[in-house]
């Protein structure tokens, strides 16, 4: 298990605040996968959401996932910007990361995707694989 239920749960609510909408791409589930194959960034991860969850039970007597007020979220959030900076601005970075990349989305901005089936910019055509003889 690389983050525990609680941990889930507010490493969905934060993202969800900082890119509204993002549990309804799977946001969840996109970061459990990325942290089940990068260990070593789970574990950084992991620590930032403990900081996170320390931080709202100190002041709120609560977890922060189960915050609905939005000045005591925002305050949350605003504590963990000012003291853990690199947890916050990467989180937030890969969230935003995950979220643009997700198809669901460009479809609400839009965007019909990359011009070729394997994103190749450069060609009008996909290049052809030679078939070894």
């Amino acid at each position: 298990v690389v983050f525990n239920e609680n941990t889930q749960k507010n490493m969905a609510k934060l993202a969800e605040e900082l890119v509204p909408g993002s549990g309804s791409i799977g946001m969840k589930e996109k970061l459990m996968n990325y942290f089940r194959r990068d260990k070593g960034g789970a574990t950084f991860f992991d620590a930032g959401l403990w900081n996170l969850e320390a931080v709202s039970k100190a002041a709120f007597k609560k977890s922060f996932y189960d915050l609905d007020n939005k000045e005591e979220i925002e305050k949350v959030m605003k504590h963990v910007n000012a003291r853990n900076k690199t947890f916050f601005h990467q989180f937030r970075t890969l969230v935003i990361k995950f979220y643009y990349a997700d198809p669901a989305v460009w479809k609400k901005l839009s965007y019909d995707g990359p011009p070729q089936p394997r994103g190749f910019m450069d060609y009008s055509e996909a290049p052809k694989i030679s078939k070894k003889k």
